[in-house]
């Protein structure tokens, strides 16, 4: 079994930064967590391809105690191949990281990583439906406050396990990883009872109400050594993977201005998520996190200077709100977003040469 050392990109985009890097075992696989340098959240990439699998950019042999440099020619171009092996190395070439794997041929686990589902909501519908469309992974239970609920949503989606409550689909044998969708303010509480229990968590977006509780999910998670991630599905939209390679080389040059809007008007409904506040509605938490995020993912890094004004409606959320955030080199990001005023979903990063 390899050693991790540490792990760096490839020469590709920003050569030569260095990423701590935790493990997981669930389900007799291993799960690469890279933590960002972004203090709110945890950037992560799950690679269970393997029922043993390190991503470094040298091993050590443990009985020599030796190391071994990996070269980029370790890993292969991401296209079709006939193994699983290959599958992990051109898939970690492809997000520009190097990979080294080791397998017990004809003992490796249940290709299908087993998922649980906290919660019944629209959010919790939509992403059983993406599940049932992935060959590695199976829906094997879901839990909500009622068992009529619960019930309700394993009939429509063929679920077995049907809980009651978090504690229960924490101890489901069958769950290798729980997926939050529960309203805001149960999402750290829920984060933390899974974690304890030893079960791996996607957590919808937002993360947490606010940054002191989602620093707890985190230390929480290096603790126990567990996969955390926020569920931000936009990063992985195949335009948003477009983005981030002409960024990276240097189709437009240096960034220096990104711009993005997110506003729609709801229907006034003051006990509904978006606009009561002990639901953690408002503006920002509710769409303003994909402005943010998409400013993160462009810069890789913290604003030095943020500027915001918000206006808060009748039942005290935020309606609208906008950012200026300010970067070391000058760069800003211009984002706005709104729960009660339409307004075009448009994003524009602008460089040196182009946009």
């Amino acid at each position: 079994m390899f050693e991790i050392v540490k792990i760096v990109q490839d020469d590709v985009g920003k050569q030569g930064r260095e990423w701590p890097i935790l493990r997981h075992a669930f389900g007799g696989r291993l799960v690469a967590l890279l933590q960002a340098s972004f203090r709110h959240r945890l950037a992560t990439l799950p690679l269970p391809f393997a029922s043993r699998l390190s991503i470094l950019d040298q091993y050590r042999d443990p009985p020599t105690g030796d190391f071994h440099p990996i070269s980029s020619s370790t890993c292969q171009a991401y296209t079709s191949c006939s193994t699983r092996q290959e599958t992990a190395r051109r898939f970690a070439l492809h997000h520009f990281l190097r990979v080294t794997t080791t397998f017990d041929e004809g003992n490796e686990m249940n290709d299908k990583t087993q998922w649980g589902i906290l919660g019944t909501g629209a959010i919790a519908h939509q992403f059983a439906r993406g599940l049932h469309a992935l060959q590695d992974a199976e829906l094997t239970a879901v839990a909500s406050r009622s068992q009529e609920s619960a019930n309700k949503f394993g009939d429509e989606f063929g679920v077995p396990n049907r809980h009651v409550g978090v504690e229960n689909i924490v101890s489901d044998e069958d769950v290798d990883v729980v997926y939050i969708a529960t309203p805001h303010p149960m999402h750290k509480d829920n984060t933390l009872v899974c974690l304890d229990g030893g079960k791996a968590v996607l957590c919808e977006k937002p993360f947490a109400i606010n940054a002191s509780d989602v620093m707890q999910m985190v230390e929480c998670a290096r603790n126990r050594r567990l996969f955390l991630m926020e569920a931000m599905w936009t990063h992985f939209f195949p335009a948003m993977a477009k983005v981030r390679e002409l960024v990276a080389s240097g189709a437009i040059g240096e960034v220096r201005l990104v711009q993005s809007n997110f506003c729609f008007r709801c229907a006034w409904n003051p006990d509904g998520r978006l606009l009561n506040p002990e639901l953690g509605g408002g503006a920002l938490l509710d769409i303003g996190v994909y402005n943010i995020a998409l400013a993160h993912m462009i810069y890789g890094q913290e604003p030095t200077r943020i500027s915001s004004l918000a206006h808060l409606g009748e039942t005290g959320v935020d309606e609208q709100s906008s950012m200026i955030l300010g970067y070391e080199n000058g760069a800003m990001a211009v984002l706005t977003c709104a729960i009660r005023t339409n307004a075009p979903h448009e994003a524009a990063v602008y460089g040196t040469d182009g946009f």
